[in-house]
């Protein structure tokens, strides 16, 4: 189950990141490489993009990177549950073991102190 949380967490990440930078990108691409736009400050390009080709000209060829990012981040998200849980589990298993090789010891070590002396 958590697996599966962990999937729909990293589809929300990857969608959220690339419908909040896209815009962002295409005001930075149109500034780098199309005329008309690279005397222009950020602000300019943003609001002569939006005048003239609306809500749809900031988000032009956001499809393919919105459903990339969301496949790779929930993979990654998923990957990484799985890696840190068993690394979790298995530093647990190797404390609690130590923890108890340690009392072993000190108990043998005691038992032959204390019979020594009898």
């Amino acid at each position: 189950m958590i697996l599966f949380t962990a999937l729909g967490v990293g589809v929300l990440y990857g969608t959220t990141s690339v419908a909040v930078g896209h815009p962002l990108d295409t005001v930075k691409t149109k500034m780098q490489a199309q005329s008309g736009y690279e005397s222009s400050s950020m602000i300019r390009t943003f609001s002569k993009t939006l005048k003239s080709q609306g809500i749809r000209g900031l988000y032009r060829g956001a499809l393919p990177p919105l459903m990339g990012s969301g496949i790779f981040r929930s993979t990654q998200f998923a990957g990484d549950y799985q890696f840190s849980s068993s690394f979790i589990r298995s530093f647990i298993h190797s404390f609690i073991h130590s923890i108890y090789v340690f009392i072993c010891q000190y108990l043998r070590h005691a038992i032959l102190q204390w019979t020594r002396r009898i």
